[in-house]
């Protein structure tokens, strides 16, 4: 009789070691999740790389290999599955609307659910891989108070459910990695608006280049012109008889070598018809020719 209540105590002992062992080791996945949840709060993951890590980070937490994420697409108001592990990876770029199954009623309500038998639940989705899902959990990702996803997780082993300590570890899981998640986006928001001001930097500074290149040859070219240009300036002393020039040295230049001489101009002879009458008027051949012209 001794012996056996000895050997029930030990049994019980053992039990409760092997309870105490799975509480510290769900507490040790639950501890290792927040601090790499906390880390994306500090550190500069990208926005994929930081939902990766949530999705791996929630499945260790829950116990299970399987777990979806959705996102929510503001364009269509649908719920698009981004990513996915275990039996879901199969099911990446499913789309469902806000309000159906699961994911559907996390999104609407933004509080985590938790299905105790999702195969028999009125409410999910109708698709052969949930047949065999027993136990099923989603948890929101927000942005400020706006629900942006959902995190779900599922239990195809009845021996292994869902229970409402992993519904409160992943309630607070969920709160820091939205904090994280709002970090990551405000931060790429960040980076694009950072890029887009360094190139339109660049562009502004390989614009003024080409305006300043193009104002140096233009001012190079009129610097030309003005230095090839002679300018005829001030009193000029001419004659008013013979309409001879005098230079600043004195001496007199017929009127058509000074302004050559000053100027880019240049003249070729001829004569009017005034100074012809005047100088040839008398002459027979002359008569002769205005005669020919006025025929």
């Amino acid at each position: 009789m001794a012996s056996n209540k000895k050997n029930s105590k030990i049994l019980a002992l053992q039990r409760e070691v092997r309870f105490l062992r799975k509480t510290l080791s769900s507490q040790k996945h639950y501890l290792d999740s927040v601090h790499e949840t906390a880390m994306g709060l500090i550190q500069r993951y990208s926005v994929d790389d930081l939902l990766e890590k949530i999705l791996t980070k929630a499945g260790i937490l829950a116990g299970t290999p399987d777990s979806f994420l959705y996102l929510h697409d503001p364009d269509t108001d649908e719920l698009i599955i981004k990513m996915g592990q275990g039996v879901y990876t199969g099911l990446l770029g499913t789309r469902i609307k806000p309000g159906q199954g699961l994911a559907g009623k996390v999104y609407n309500t933004g509080k985590p659910v938790l299905i105790d038998d999702y195969a028999t639940w009125s409410k999910r989705i109708q698709h052969p891989l949930y047949d065999k899902l027993h136990s099923a959990l989603g948890i929101p990702l927000k942005s400020k108070t706006r629900p942006i996803g959902v995190v779900g997780l599922g239990s195809f082993d009845p021996a292994k459910p869902f229970g409402p300590n992993d519904l409160n570890h992943m309630s607070r899981f969920a709160e820091l990695a939205s904090a994280a998640l709002e970090n990551a986006r405000l931060n790429a928001d960040l980076q694009k608006e950072l890029s887009e001001r360094k190139q339109a930097e660049k562009s502004v500074r390989i614009l003024n280049a080409e305006l300043e290149q193009r104002v140096a040859d233009r001012t190079l070219k009129l610097e030309q012109a003005f230095s090839e240009i002679k300018q005829l300036k001030g009193i000029v002393p001419i004659c008013s008889k013979c309409k001879k020039i005098r230079d600043d040295k004195g001496y007199w230049n017929l009127l058509e070598s000074y302004i050559e001489k000053h100027s880019e101009a240049s003249f070729s002879h001829g004569i009017c018809p005034e100074c012809s009458e005047e100088l040839y008027g008398k002459e027979d051949w002359y008569q002769e020719m205005k005669e020919d012209q006025d025929k």
